[in-house]
């Protein structure tokens, strides 16, 4: 199944201006949105926690398109932010709404996930928790969504897609390709910088630290979707670790490999 992790960022802080009526009816306002564009999308909503939801598709009647329905119900999430934003504009003043969303595609074992108290229809298993720790990546990379190698393999020929990086996240043994999305409909003057994007980033996977950071240089780093900031700094820090150590050498089995946490 496809699996979707969505979280308000930073709501904490932003409530922080707001009573604790308005800080029940804002969150039960995006809540209500972010449930309505799953249900456009023939998605279920698994649970609410604190200030986000997670969502599955493909359970419990088959959906063959189950990635194609999780990932234009991402979009159509971030699309709707500026929505929100405009009907609580005399409240948040110059605040902004901004949410984070992993989505994965994995197996998983649907049934109750709850207990024998109180019953629960959900998934269970490590693509669960793989799909969360997608979302939490969205903070460090500064994008608003993210998706995984599986889910990307899914997608038809009307979405572009294009890898952001092989990282290591916390819990999750193996190293995960993660993926940046957009439709064709997005403006195209985005694809010079992914395409650069891409460049720096096998420059970077094959140890050419110098070469790629040179790529992202002449990189307009406001292009978004495209994390050239993030990218950039990391392969930064690479080259001080190495100007620190000169016999560097690094853990070749390491290489390419970027650690991301939610910090």
């Amino acid at each position: 199944m496809t699996l979707l992790f969505a979280d308000l960022r930073a709501f904490t802080s932003l409530a922080s201006s707001l009573s604790h009526e308005e800080v029940y009816e804002l969150l039960g306002h995006v809540m209500d949105c972010l449930t309505a564009d799953v249900m456009e999308h023939d998605g279920v909503v698994i649970d609410y926690y604190g200030d986000g939801l997670a969502a599955m598709w493909n359970a419990p009647v088959d959906q063959s398109d189950h990635a194609e329905r999780a990932c234009r119900a991402a979009m159509a999430m971030i699309d709707l932010l500026p929505d929100i934003a405009a009907d609580w504009a005399g409240i948040l003043d110059s605040a902004k709404i901004r949410l984070g969303v992993g989505v994965h595609t994995g197996v998983v074992h649907v049934g109750n996930a709850g207990s024998r108290q109180r019953t629960k229809y959900g998934p269970r298993g490590a693509n669960v928790h793989l799909a969360s720790r997608v979302e939490a990546a969205t903070k460090p990379l500064g994008l608003p969504l993210v998706i995984t190698n599986p889910t990307a393999a899914r997608l038809p020929e009307n979405f572009s897609t294009y890898r952001i990086c092989r990282a290591e996240l916390p819990g999750i043994d193996e190293p995960v390709d993660l993926y940046g999305i957009r439709s064709h409909t997005t403006d195209s003057h985005q694809s010079p910088a992914i395409d650069a994007y891409g460049r720096a980033l096998r420059l970077f996977e094959q140890d050419k630290l110098r070469q790629a950071a040179d790529v992202l240089a002449n990189v307009d780093s406001a292009d978004e979707p495209v994390p050239i900031r993030f990218l950039a700094e990391h392969i930064q820090r690479e080259l001080n670790r190495q100007r620190r150590r000169k016999a560097y050498r690094g853990d070749s089995r390491r290489r390419g490999i970027i650690a991301l946490n939610d910090k």
